[in-house]
């Protein structure tokens, strides 16, 4: 035992040390101090504001668009760093480097082989969005590690002490990602299934898990409710990203999804924009509540067109490119890593998905709630590659499954014994 613990420690390290070197390559490829992109801006900005006022503002004041939990995290490296990016980076791929014990953990939850288990942890190594993801400013590199860590410890609880510890987990992970707010009512089939029909005791064990989650992100909840006067779980983004995921302006965009939103507001709404009376009489808070009721009402004045936006979202979510609607025909650097790697192991991870299904424990489904989670929360909203990072291990898991599979069925036909030579029809020539 103690042998297979120190091969297990030094397989770890001399995968975590390639895993740096490839790190460390794109990390020179994409100048770890330029200043970051897209979301990257808000969330450095927002720690900023923490760290130089102690108030949670962005470029236009106090807010609550973005969840908090990364920027807070990025705020105290940025105080402790004096600003220096290159060391919010860096940190983050010391937090990538977590995934490797976690990893390791879900491949025993799921009941994976020992070849398996190793096969998912280097195709984690050489996975080319996770060597990338450090180098930019994203939820992500909190929030995957975030969501393992509950998945090892929720998919396999012995105790309400565990369930309560995985539920703190999926409060942190929903204060940085606000879309797993709602996995409770995914969580609670596979407590009932865990549980082996005993309701009562699954009903407790889903009132425990919503009770100690709610309880995690109330001190958040509560600073919303005194900053807007309104009840407001984390953040007040809901309405912007339904109404720029669900509109009749996607229609006119090519390709497999909206992936490149609209955010014509002028178009959609031209009553409702900064410096109309409608939008300054209105704080943040009701802001989002107008763009979400005016969004759902589109919705359900045109179900037909929703639904057909179903398809194009989907696609997006699964397609192998980073950017598949792109009007440029030619593969970009992105685009051809995507392929190489979800894109190869896409057949492995489905074949491993079939597999699981073979042996219906609930710690071999719970992948397949992950997926069920995500799958509604891109058709109500949308996807992309960033929107299925998270996904990837798990979907990762599946392809060593079934890369270990085919690998036993090799070697146990080439260790069977070949036929005895009396036997066969021209034995005797």
């Amino acid at each position: 035992m103690k042998r297979q613990k120190r091969l297990l420690l030094l397989g770890m390290v001399l995968l975590m040390a390639v895993n740096l070197g490839l790190k460390y390559a794109a990390w020179q490829f994409t100048n770890p101090a330029r200043a970051p992109e897209d979301d990257g801006q808000d969330y450095l900005a927002l720690a900023k504001s923490i760290a130089h006022n102690g108030t949670y503002a962005g470029i236009y004041g106090i807010t609550s668009a973005r969840p908090p939990l990364y920027p807070l995290a990025l705020s105290v490296l940025y105080r402790l760093c004096r600003g220096a990016l290159p060391c919010v980076r860096l940190w983050q791929v010391f937090l990538s480097l977590a995934l490797y014990p976690l990893l390791w953990l879900l491949a025993r939850r799921l009941r994976l082989s020992p070849l398996a288990a190793w096969l998912l942890l280097i195709c984690y190594t050489i996975y080319p969005v996770f060597l990338y993801l450090p180098t930019r400013i994203l939820t992500e590199n909190l929030f995957v590690p975030l969501l393992l860590a509950f998945s090892v410890i929720f998919m396999d609880y012995k105790t309400p002490g565990r369930l309560a510890a995985s539920a703190v987990t999926a409060g942190l992970a929903a204060l940085t990602r606000p879309m797993f707010l709602i996995f409770p009512l995914f969580a609670a089939s596979y407590i009932f299934i865990y549980q082996r029909g005993n309701y009562r005791k699954a009903l407790r064990h889903t009132a425990l898990l919503c009770l100690v989650m709610v309880l995690t992100i109330a001190p958040w909840t509560l600073r919303n409710y005194l900053t807007w006067h309104g009840f407001c779980p984390i953040t007040t983004n809901s309405g912007n990203t339904l109404m720029i995921n669900n509109n009749d302006l996607l229609f006119a965009i090519p390709g497999p999804a909206p992936q490149n939103r609209v955010f014509e507001k002028h178009i959609l709404h031209p009553d409702f924009l900064p410096g109309t009376q409608k939008w300054d009489s209105m704080n943040e808070l009701q802001r989002d509540r107008e763009l979400l009721r005016r969004t759902f009402a589109w919705i359900r004045q045109h179900p037909g067109r929703f639904v057909r936006l179903w398809p194009r979202k989907l696609l997006s979510f699964w397609h192998y490119s980073q950017n598949p609607q792109s009007d440029r025909l030619r593969p970009g650097l992105k685009d051809l890593a995507s392929l190489l790697s979800y894109g190869l192991l896409a057949p492995f991870m489905l074949l491993g998905f079939f597999l699981s299904l073979r042996d219906p424990q609930p710690n071999r489904l719970f992948p397949l709630l992950l997926v069920c989670h995500f799958t509604f929360t891109t058709l109500l909203f949308g996807g992309s590659l960033r929107f299925r990072v998270p996904l990837e291990p798990f979907l990762m898991a599946w392809a060593a499954m079934a890369l270990a599979w085919l690998l036993s069925i090799r070697s146990k036909k080439q260790s069977a014994p070949l036929p005895n030579a009396q036997n066969t029809k021209d034995g005797g020539l």
